[in-house]
């Protein structure tokens, strides 16, 4: 495989949605990237946003910056179809961590999340 291609694997919408479902902050930032940049359906936004979001809430800087940004271009309805995913993804996870102990997920993950007291904290 060459160089080019590899790249192209490793930043392939599939790739980058699998690693961002993961829990890797990074990977959540650069697959809401990859969405903005590739998508054009009503529900682009929206879900750039949960990526967004997550990212932020897993500490990566370059996330928050971006999480706003894209907000401004969002309705209300839009904004809590964002906030209703990034729930079901924690309740996903939080679920998976408790019954997994050696699951796949990143580091960031497993020492940010504190199950739903420690999430509604961070979050409010």
């Amino acid at each position: 495989m060459t160089k080019k291609n590899e790249m192209q694997q490793l930043f392939s919408y599939e790739s980058l949605a699998e690693k961002a479902n993961n829990g890797d902050a990074e990977q959540q930032y650069l697959f809401a990237s990859k969405i903005i940049a590739t998508r054009t359906d009503e529900n682009r936004l929206v879900d750039a946003y949960k990526w967004l979001f997550l990212s932020t809430f897993l500490k990566y800087e370059k996330a928050q910056e971006c999480c706003q940004f894209i907000v401004n271009f969002m309705t209300m309805e839009q904004i809590e179809s964002g906030n209703k995913l990034v729930d079901e993804w924690l309740a996903e996870k939080d679920n998976m961590i408790l019954e997994c102990k050696d699951t796949n997920f990143s580091v960031e993950l497993k020492s940010s999340f504190g199950g739903k007291e420690a999430r509604s904290k961070q979050l409010h």
